[in-house]
Formats: C-alpha cells, sequence, structure tokens
C-alpha cells in the first residue's frame, strides 16, 4: 500500500518536473550565431538585434538558464544577487566596456534568475 503510494507521488513530481521546464524560444528574425561571435558588443552587430529580443522578452520568462546559455552565448558579465539569484549581463553595443572606448556603458540586456536558475525577469536598458 506504501510503496503504491510512494510510486504515485513520484510518478506526479517527475511529471510536474518536465512540464515546468522549458525550450529556449523560438524568435523569429534573431540570429544566435551573430549574436554570439560580438562578445561584449563591441562590433555592434546585437545592436540589430536588440528590438526583437525586447519585444519578444516575455517568451524568456521560466526558461532554465542552460537554454539562455544555448541562445545568447556565455554572458559578459554574470553578477549574483541576494538569496541564489543571479543576473546575466550582455552588453548589446559599444561603450566603456571595450577596448579604448571612453564614456559609459552601451546598452544591456539584463537577464535574471531565480534560485531554480529559471528567468525570473529581463531588463532591458
Amino acid at each position: 500500500m506504501k510503496s503504491r503510494l510512494l510510486y504515485r507521488i513520484l510518478v506526479v513530481f517527475a511529471a510536474l518536473a518536465l512540464y515546468s521546464c522549458k525550450t529556449a524560444p523560438e524568435i523569429s528574425g534573431f540570429d544566435s550565431k551573430q549574436w554570439k561571435d560580438d562578445p561584449m558588443g563591441c562590433k555592434n552587430q546585437r545592436a540589430k538585434f536588440f528590438p526583437i529580443l525586447e519585444k519578444n522578452k516575455d517568451k524568456f520568462i521560466k526558461v532554465e538558464s542552460g537554454q539562455i546559455l544555448k541562445l545568447l552565448g556565455r554572458p559578459d558579465r554574470n553578477e549574483l544577487y541576494k538569496r541564489t539569484q543571479r543576473y546575466y549581463v550582455y552588453f548589446v553595443n559599444s561603450g566603456s566596456q571595450c577596448k579604448g572606448v571612453k564614456g559609459n556603458y552601451g546598452k544591456i540586456l539584463r537577464i535574471r534568475f531565480d534560485a531554480l536558475q529559471r528567468v525570473s525577469e529581463v531588463i532591458t536598458n
């Protein structure tokens, strides 16, 4: 009797785990390779994709960090936040983060992850 109950509970948890996983969003007009080929945004290739990402930022919610890495590549910065939360930071265009450029940072795409490593917020500025 107890083993049946335990089995049913495990099946429910497994189903919930599979259901809650979300794959990387399909974004029309976005070229992942070109985005990844512009680290720190210094070549300004990312700038042309920024409006597309901004328009589709709701598609990122609940996506796991591994899927974001597949889509956008390694972040330019990885910021730790309180209670095991973190941000992936991607520079969109050239600014003081680039060698030989003075002034302010370029535009930034900041993706916030919760404690379960799922996207909880996408900030564009």
